[in-house]
């Protein structure tokens, strides 16, 4: 039998130890970058300033699947408790049938910053490994639209302070954020729905 001493410390011990472990496991957010969307023109700035975590991709022009893994040491960085990829773009653009996934855990930040072309047709960008859609940026930063078609899907929040295009049944898991929204021909914007 312990003396009730020792059975006191090895309880505070416990209790310390699983908020240690509740604090370091907790989602992360954008916010955690500084990045709040109810202010979009700031949002757009903030995200726009931050330093890219993957330097040696300035475009994304696939037509082949691709998987950005947050867990890898060249694509993302530790903030606290945050692991963060930040992706500065010149040009997003996704072609029929491709694939683009983001893998990451629950406390993992995608910020993908696009700063001219931003074209999603016929393809899809999924999440994998506990990373949420509300904690995926495409931040537009570009004069022109972004343009989501053909039966695309995007999983995340799109960013932007000029119009979106959204056409084609295509849809987007998550929201859009800034500027008017033109969702058209059967698209479809909000959370995930059991009949997409």
């Amino acid at each position: 039998m312990l003396p009730s001493r020792i059975f006191g410390k090895m309880v505070g011990f416990s209790v310390l130890v699983l908020l240690f472990f509740a604090t370091w496991a907790r989602a992360a957010s954008l916010k955690d970058l500084g990045i709040d969307l109810a202010n979009p023109k700031m949002a757009n700035v903030k995200a726009a300033g931050l330093k890219s975590t993957y330097t040696g991709l300035t475009t994304l022009s696939l037509t082949k699947n691709l998987t950005i893994d947050a867990g890898l040491p060249t694509v993302g960085a530790t903030v606290g408790s945050t692991r963060k990829v930040v992706l500065n773009l010149t040009d997003l653009s996704l072609s029929k049938d491709v694939v683009l996934t983001l893998k990451g855990a629950a406390n993992t930040v995608f910020v993908i910053n696009v700063k001219r072309n931003f074209t999603i047709t016929s393809a899809k960008v999924l999440l994998l490994g506990g990373v949420t859609q509300g904690n995926v940026l495409f931040n537009y930063v570009g004069t022109g639209a972004p343009r989501i078609s053909g039966t695309s899907k995007l999983t995340g929040t799109l960013l932007s302070l000029t119009s979106t295009s959204i056409t084609g049944g295509s849809v987007v898991q998550g929201s859009t954020v800034g500027a008017p929204t033109m969702a058209v021909g059967g698209s479809y914007v909000g959370p995930a729905t059991l009949s997409r």
